[in-house]
């Protein structure tokens, strides 16, 4: 009986703190995607992980600096409306007009700050005429 127990102990406790560490990194991974209108009705608590889609709403796209450029645009889900700020890359695809994930968090001044940045491809190819 006692070895039994010499061994049902410590697996007790290394299965334990494994599944603590699970947990917690599991906890830390998880993004919520949002709509603009569910992100301005409740606000989330600061710096949890969004994502919001939509698309870019014409006449708002700007880009200031050089190398890493920022990018200011608008994200428009019918009527609601989000401004957005990311600084880097952005997709070929990316373009006024089109539609758009961003991942990031909500600022105190109700800008969206964006730490990646996905462009919805067109859903249609076709080739050249002759």
């Amino acid at each position: 009986m006692k070895r039994k127990i010499r061994y049902i102990i410590p697996l007790l406790l290394i299965g334990g703190v494994i599944g603590y560490l699970f947990s917690s990194a599991f906890r830390s991974a998880i993004q919520y995607y949002v709509t603009v209108a569910e992100l301005q009705a409740a606000p989330p608590p600061p710096g949890r992980i969004l994502k919001v889609g939509g698309t870019v709403k014409s006449g708002t796209l700007t880009q200031t600096g050089s190398r890493p450029v920022t990018y200011q645009f608008t994200v428009a889900q019918g009527d609601d409306e989000l401004p957005v700020r990311y600084t880097g890359m952005v997709p070929d695809t990316f373009k006024e007009g089109g539609e758009v994930v961003a991942t990031g968090t909500l600022g105190a001044d109700g800008t969206f700050e964006a730490t990646h940045i996905l462009a919805k491809c067109a859903s249609k190819y076709e080739a050249k005429a002759p």
